[in-house]
């Protein structure tokens, strides 16, 4: 099973490879991968509680005629491959005196001990138009899964196209799965045990009053695109949905609410069971606040673990709860430490139960990428500040590969362009 948890959100608010040498030691392999990002990406010096194992940290992508890089996201697939995509605008050469910008998707992998690949533009297997964000899977034979949000070409509307490529194979040509009257917004993928894929967005339905719902569709093995499922949730504006599925099948959601209230909303949660329905969303957060951009991730025990940006104590900070399979949603905790404000996380647990999580936080005045890791029966560790440059760093996505190894990617303004940069650490028995 691979997890992907995105958020999106505006500026508001290494390596233990086994089966080396096949009869090597575990402990003779750690010692091999540590060396090797010493002596091949450099360090990092990281400080906190137990997880202060060696950061590498490089440049993957430094463009020089782009002017907008954002939108990072990675995944790992089972072979501990790393797979990335992101927003990159470039002006239109054709008239570049209008001054208008081309978005396009970008692409690039990291097979298990090898560099970044160059990237590819994947944009161009999807109809003309303006392309907003995308978001990516993988199956467990590898196959690589791809929602495009991209502004339709024949009307105003903004829907989402799916596009696949299989191992060492071509990108597919795209699919529209919404192809709704209103906007198509803030798309996430899983794919199940079983192959299965997953897709949850949020749909406009209604421009007066301005109604948001969260929607769904899921695409069997060797089949089609249902059509579009509404998950009614009153009427309300629904914003920024986190899709995860367990072991059996069962799909769970996050997303976030606005009744009306600018400066209140909501996370909320819903399941739907194997060949069952939705159901009835519940209400995670219910504080005073602004609870906003969710994500969902689950352990090897079908454990919950749900993370979001809260300002119920007067400044935004990282919440986290958990649910065990046949328990109840814990009490809040702030897991980010810093006095400046905190946004943007995202979560993921690996196979020994550990919950590693990411997010951008305000230190002495500079957006930098903080990261946490939470051992099973554990309180959170110490954030480490694992950007740690001049300039101001957002995007931040993170990924478990298959030996318990994380991988940060996020976009820095430290170069004066925005370029995308890269860290890992060794899982190094954490």
């Amino acid at each position: 099973m691979v997890q992907e948890n995105h958020n999106i959100q505006s500026d508001e608010h290494t390596l233990n490879y086994s089966n080396i040498a096949g009869g090597r030691s575990e402990k003779t392999l750690l010692l091999i991968s540590v060396l090797l990002l010493v002596a091949t990406t450099g360090c990092g010096t990281s400080v906190g509680n137990a997880v202060d194992s060696l950061w590498s940290q490089s440049s993957v992508y430094a463009p020089s005629g782009s002017i907008e890089v954002n939108f990072v996201r990675a995944i790992a697939d089972a072979k501990g491959n790393l797979h990335m995509v992101w927003r990159d605008g470039v002006v239109n050469q054709q008239d570049p005196t209008k001054n208008n910008t081309i978005m396009n998707i970008m692409y690039s992998e990291k097979l298990a001990g090898a560099a970044w690949s160059s990237p590819i533009n994947i944009t161009n297997n999807v109809p003309p138009a303006v392309s907003y964000l995308a978001m990516l899977s993988a199956d467990a034979q590898g196959n690589l899964h791809v929602i495009i949000m991209q502004g339709n070409s024949r009307s105003s509307a903004v829907d989402l196209y799916y596009l696949t490529k299989s191992a060492g194979g071509s990108w597919s040509k795209a699919v529209n799965i919404s192809n709704t009257p209103g906007n198509s917004n803030g798309s996430v993928i899983a794919s199940d045990a079983h192959g299965n894929l997953h897709v949850a967005w949020i749909d406009q339905v209604s421009r007066e009053p301005l109604v948001y719902e969260s929607y769904y569709a899921v695409k069997t093995v060797g089949g089609s695109w249902s059509m579009p499922l509404g998950i009614p949730d009153g009427p309300r504006y629904s914003e920024q949905p986190s899709i995860i599925t367990d072991a059996s099948g069962n799909v769970h959601l996050s997303w976030y609410i606005n009744s009306g209230n600018p400066s209140t909303s909501e996370i909320m949660y819903a399941i739907k069971p194997v060949d069952g329905s939705w159901s009835a969303p519940e209400n995670i957060s219910n504080t005073s606040g602004m609870s906003s951009f969710p994500s969902i991730s689950i352990d090897a025990r079908n454990n919950l673990h749900l993370l979001w940006e809260d300002d119920m104590s007067g400044k935004y900070e990282i919440v986290y709860v958990t649910k065990s399979p046949n328990g109840s949603w814990s009490k809040p905790v702030a897991i980010s430490q810093g006095s400046g404000k905190a946004l943007e996380a995202a979560g993921v647990a690996d196979k020994q139960g550990k919950l590693h999580a990411v997010w951008r936080e305000e230190v002495s005045g500079n957006m930098e990428i903080m990261y946490a890791i939470k051992r099973a029966g554990r309180s959170w560790s110490q954030p480490v500040n694992v950007s740690n440059t001049s300039g101001a760093s957002d995007s931040p996505s993170i990924a478990i590969d298959a030996y318990g190894n994380p991988h940060i990617v996020w976009a820095d303004m430290t170069s004066g362009k925005r370029q995308i940069m890269y860290a890992a650490k060794s899982a190094g028995g954490s």
